[in-house]
């Protein structure tokens, strides 16, 4: 992973634009790092994972036995209704 300057990003976007098709670039300033270029290739693929990882927790909260927000939030209200 290669690391650059603002400075040198802003005289040289168009290269490490380039460089970023096959190697995340990370931008950094003075305090430190910044930012992160990457392909648009591996920001859809990083994108893709996060979305599976959700799908997989929804799945998993949903075998444990989680109701989901609208039955969840009707059985608390029923809850509080017998309690008034």
């Amino acid at each position: 992973m290669k690391t650059v300057s603002t400075a040198t990003l802003k005289a040289r976007l168009l290269h490490y634009i380039d460089v970023a098709g096959v190697e995340p670039i990370v931008v950094q300033k003075k305090e430190g790092p910044v930012a992160v270029i990457v392909s648009f290739d591996e920001y859809t693929r990083l994108i893709s994972l996060e979305k599976n990882y959700w799908i997989q927790r929804s799945r998993n909260a949903k075998g444990a036995g989680y109701l989901g927000v609208a039955k969840s939030t009707e059985l608390l209200k029923a809850g509080l209704d017998e309690t008034t």
